[in-house]
């Protein structure tokens, strides 16, 4: 092997860091202040609760590091949005996703994930309306 070949081998481990489940949250919530700034109110909370929260949530069946920052999570969640703003938006994302399985219904989609997602959504969408969060 020459010098030069020796030179152009990678010598450290390039894979992405991984993240603390803390560190995760905490970037989604700063990501969605400005996707609230730029392109408003739905389109922040369809990001933030409608795909970071349910990813988050998965992750906490089987990784309890995830699932103790689970209520640190949502509460920043209540820190980003007033609860009208919470409670109207949850409500709209429910509709579309209940229209979503109609529509799979009616067109005898079966590779569709919109009861599934319907489904996720249905396990998450009272924890940002929860008086009080914990964990067991």
């Amino acid at each position: 092997m020459t010098n030069a070949t020796a030179r152009s081998i990678p010598t450290t481990d390039r894979r992405p860091a991984m993240h603390s489940p803390q560190e995760i949250w905490q970037d989604q919530s700063a990501a969605t202040v400005g996707i609230l700034h730029r392109f408003g109110r739905t389109a922040a909370f369809d990001d933030l609760v409608g795909k970071k929260l349910l990813t988050f949530t998965a992750a906490t069946t089987t990784r309890p590091d995830f699932a103790r920052q689970l209520p640190m999570f949502v509460s920043r969640i209540r820190g980003i949005f007033p609860r009208d703003t919470i409670n109207t938006e949850l409500l709209r994302v429910a509709q579309r996703l209940i229209e979503c399985v109609r529509a799979a219904a009616r067109n005898k989609d079966l590779s569709s994930s919109a009861s599934t997602d319907l489904a996720a959504f249905r396990q998450v969408d009272d924890l940002p309306t929860t008086p009080s969060l914990g964990t067991a």
